[in-house]
């Protein structure tokens, strides 16, 4: 070829010379690849919040104390069943039956109100006042009726109160007497009244309204002696008994000990309740 002859290049030549230069890197290096992007990142799930503590049950008031009947309408039914061996009244040892004091087993006179003294009913030896008036429901009108009215005493404490529920139902401290001598009684406790006056015929129990006390016959000093020391041995301090009264106590019980049908009566509501009275022996 002649060296003046020019060659000619054509367009085409110059477009895939022009591929391959940019298809390399520089120097002839293979070309990077466009990166792919990165995966998404999985959304971080919040551990779940823990569950909220279960709150604690609130201790048990009654833990400990005797398994009394649970309304007072149930204790007169099993005192009536733990008596029915020797249905006697407590003051004035006249019998019963069907819920009517036989007077004429004891002597006994009525003093003025007729209906009242044939009538048997189930007295607290240990008055309920001397348990309740000092727990907030006897004190403070805690509870409401049905119509929104506020109320306080014993049937409030019936309702919210299970420490007092337990010591009212109590059958240690119940007994069957005739209804005029607890209307008479009305909740006072017990002691000697210096130049007594009969006021129920052969029956051998006094009441002095002045000083706020009733006593017993002789027979069943002891009985009652009994009731209170255990009602102060059991609940402690939630009975109101003066000094006084349970030094007198405690000499009536050793005076008067426990007949065969307090021993008996004893067990039967020791088996009820859980709880003998410790100031009675148990049989055997």
């Amino acid at each position: 070829m002649n060296p003046l002859q020019i060659r000619r290049i054509t367009p085409i030549a110059v477009f895939v010379a022009s591929v391959g230069l940019f298809a390399g890197g520089c120097g002839g290096e293979p070309a990077v690849a466009e990166a792919e992007p990165a995966p998404k990142a999985k959304p971080v799930q919040a551990a779940p919040a823990p569950a909220p503590a279960p709150e604690a049950e609130a201790p048990d008031p009654t833990a400990g104390l005797p398994k009394s009947p649970a309304t007072f309408a149930e204790a007169k039914l099993k005192a009536e069943a733990v008596h029915a061996s020797d249905p006697r009244t407590l003051f004035c040892g006249c019998q019963y039956a069907s819920g009517k004091v036989v007077r004429s087993t004891c002597g006994y006179q009525v003093r003025a109100d007729e209906e009242l003294a044939r009538t048997l009913v189930w007295e607290q030896i240990v008055p309920v006042r001397a348990f309740g008036a000092q727990r907030d429901c006897w004190k403070s009108a805690v509870c409401k009726d049905e119509s929104g009215q506020a109320y306080r005493g014993v049937r409030c404490c019936e309702q919210v109160d299970p420490v007092f529920r337990t010591m009212q139902n109590d059958l240690h401290n119940l007994a069957p007497v005739a209804g005029e001598l607890a209307s008479d009684r009305s909740g006072f406790g017990f002691g000697e009244i210096p130049r007594e006056q009969r006021m129920y015929g052969m029956c051998d129990f006094e009441v002095d309204t002045v000083a706020g006390v009733a006593e017993p016959r002789e027979e069943i000093r002891g009985d009652i002696a009994r009731a209170y020391l255990y009602m102060h041995e059991t609940y402690g301090d939630a009975v109101s008994i003066p000094a006084e009264d349970l030094e007198l106590y405690r000499k009536w019980h050793e005076a008067d000990p426990p007949t065969p049908e307090e021993v008996a009566r004893n067990a039967k509501i020791a088996e009820i309740q859980g709880k003998a009275n410790p100031f009675i022996p148990l049989p055997g």
